[in-house]
């Protein structure tokens, strides 16, 4: 059973805490900036809304 009821956060599952840690390490730009690095983390921040959307 995985419990949702946290009132502000949830403890991470092993497996997201390495995912986290492998996209920190790569996509570390700010999203806004108009740099390379922010538009690569906008692009993969865009992608996974799309993927928690659907």
């Amino acid at each position: 059973m995985i419990y949702l009821d946290y009132a502000a956060t949830t403890p991470m599952l092993d497996v997201s805490i390495d995912a986290y840690s492998q996209a920190a390490k790569r996509i570390y730009g700010n999203t806004s900036s108009l740099h390379d690095a922010g538009g690569q983390a906008a692009f993969v921040l865009e992608n996974a809304r799309a993927v928690v959307a659907k």
